[in-house]
């Protein structure tokens, strides 16, 4: 996950009502389906061809909001489009995990393997994610060869970080 500050607002979304608005251009406007589909094959860190027949779905995260719950079984994996979400464990002490900027894959490995959900992830301000149903997360991540290594760089490289 790219490491990223607080207090480093580049990307970020001004006010919620300009998130609120992007998403609704982003839904309603089919040439962003396309950027959208373009961020993931460039930007992410796990980076995706989408086929045609999958709608990217953007979503609001407010500040403070929380997006995935720590203990929960998974379903959903999410991309973060723009804004900053944390991620934050509570065992043996509550302690931050990462960061999480655009270009950030988030809940993946637990759709993955099916483990409950290892950290709560929650916004720090206002950001925007694109949102995937676990089994189109799988079908785009285990896709073939070149997708599972790419993840399994992607998966190394976290466990790496999370270590320093």
């Amino acid at each position: 996950m790219p490491a990223t500050s607080p207090a480093s607002s580049a990307g970020s979304l001004a006010s919620a009502d300009a998130a609120a608005a992007l998403v609704a251009k982003m839904s309603a406007v089919e040439p962003l389906q396309y950027d959208l589909r373009r961020f993931l094959a460039e930007r992410c860190e796990v980076q995706i061809t989408v086929p045609a027949d999958v709608v990217l779905r953007p979503r609001v995260v407010r500040a403070r909001e929380t997006l995935i719950e720590e203990g929960r079984a998974p379903d959903r994996a999410f991309v973060v489009y723009s804004g900053l979400l944390e991620a934050r464990g509570s065992l043996p002490a509550p302690h931050r995990l990462a960061w999480m900027a655009p270009g950030a894959w988030i809940g993946e490995l637990g759709v993955l393997t099916g483990e409950r959900r290892t950290a709560s992830v929650t916004a720090w301000r206002d950001s925007v994610v694109l949102e995937f149903d676990g089994s189109v997360a799988r079908r785009l991540l285990s896709g073939g060869t070149d997708e599972l290594a790419r993840l399994a760089t992607h998966l190394v490289s976290r466990g790496q970080r999370s270590l320093a």
